[in-house]
């Protein structure tokens, strides 16, 4: 008897076989190249077919964007077909854009959180492969604090406005999972994001531990 094992690898948003998967055999997938396949710097690093997309500290995507289709309105509760997202619901009626047009960015910075001073801390996200301008922003951000009443949290977007998530709640450490809302939706999405947490009271002290952030994006 024992484990018998097939399948078939497809490219995201295809149905055009990419490998075989076969019992008993090591797999090396000589994938084609896909909507989105690897980072660059430049259009000359990207296969032919597609261009380095939404470059922001010297990094962007290879992204096919002739291929691209939109869809109709979408929701919470209606889903988008496949190789799309549902874009925009956090502020309003959604609509199916393509699915590269989301990513998601994380760091864990373990960052000391100052005890009462203004300058705070910062840990900062790097975005990029996106289109021009975001549609949504979702933050899960992870901190310890025994005291959290005493912080001051603020998300800041590229072109540098900023947003308050977070202001003096009373509790024990943070596990924030929250859309942001505030942005125009008409900066810029690709480069830095910066979380600013400010400690405006003595005697205690904390650690900015994760930071993630899912940006949707569109064509300004």
């Amino acid at each position: 008897a024992g484990d018998n094992s097939y399948g078939r690898i497809y490219p995201v948003g295809s149905t055009a076989i990419a490998a075989d998967i076969t019992d008993g055999d090591l797999l090396v997938c000589h994938a084609k190249y896909g909507k989105e396949i690897r980072d660059c710097r430049a259009d000359f690093d990207c296969a032919i077919g597609t261009q380095c997309i939404g470059i922001a500290e010297d990094r962007g995507t290879c992204i096919a964007t002739q291929l691209d289709t939109t869809g109709g309105t979408c929701a919470a509760t209606t889903d988008c077909a496949l190789g799309l997202v549902c874009a925009g619901e956090s502020r309003g009626a959604g609509i199916c854009n393509p699915a590269w047009q989301r990513r998601s960015f994380a760091t864990a910075p373990a960052l000391a959180i100052p005890d009462n001073k203004p300058a705070g801390v910062t840990g900062q996200i790097y975005a990029y492969g996106l289109a021009t301008v975001d549609t949504d922003v979702w933050l899960h951000l992870q901190l310890t604090h025994p005291r959290t009443s005493d912080l001051r949290i603020t998300l800041t977007n590229p072109a540098g406005a900023s947003v308050t998530v977070f202001d003096s709640t009373p509790g024990v450490n943070i596990d924030l999972a929250m859309p942001v809302i505030g942005f125009s939706g008409d900066e810029s999405v690709n480069g830095t994001w910066s979380v600013h947490v400010v400690d405006k009271a003595s005697t205690r002290t904390g650690t900015l531990d994760r930071v993630e952030l899912t940006l949707g994006s569109r064509w300004d």
